[in-house]
């Protein structure tokens, strides 16, 4: 492969890294129009069905959320399906809206001493990461 086909970086020690750089640019991951603004970790009905994440669209476009994951800190996941977004016009999420996806059974878990919360697209980009401590019974944590 030629020499202008790799980068060299050094941090003027002895160390001096080598990268090839791939032919094909890899697209940026997309900006994060939707992000979690909010969770009920504990609610005071059945934490199986109630537990909740609320979600906001803060691009100008409407956003199918069919297929995207809310992970928590041990890597399990809920994954947003046709029930979750019933509600919502052609099942997109409207710019400046907010749905709320609820448990509704699945197996992760929000942890009520504390956890973190990762929204992922489905082409598997992080869009954006909350974390919480201690959840007060049927409190909303709002996050900024």
């Amino acid at each position: 492969m030629p020499e202008e086909k790799f980068v060299r970086l050094t941090d003027h020690l002895p160390v001096v890294l080598t990268l090839r750089v791939a032919d094909a640019p890899h697209p940026p991951p997309p900006p994060r129009s939707v992000r979690i603004v909010a969770a009920r970790p504990h609610p005071d009905a059945d934490e199986k069905l109630n537990e909740e994440i609320h979600l906001k669209n803060f691009g100008a476009e409407p956003i199918d959320l069919r297929g995207w994951l809310l992970k928590d800190a041990a890597g399990d996941a809920w994954q947003i399906e046709e029930r979750d977004v019933a509600d919502l016009p052609e099942g997109k999420l409207a710019a400046g809206a907010v749905v709320i996806v609820r448990r509704n059974g699945r197996a992760m878990s929000l942890t009520n001493s504390g956890d973190s919360i990762t929204l992922v697209d489905p082409e598997h980009h992080v869009l954006d990461i909350k974390t919480y401590n201690d959840a007060r019974t049927s409190a909303v944590m709002r996050f900024e």
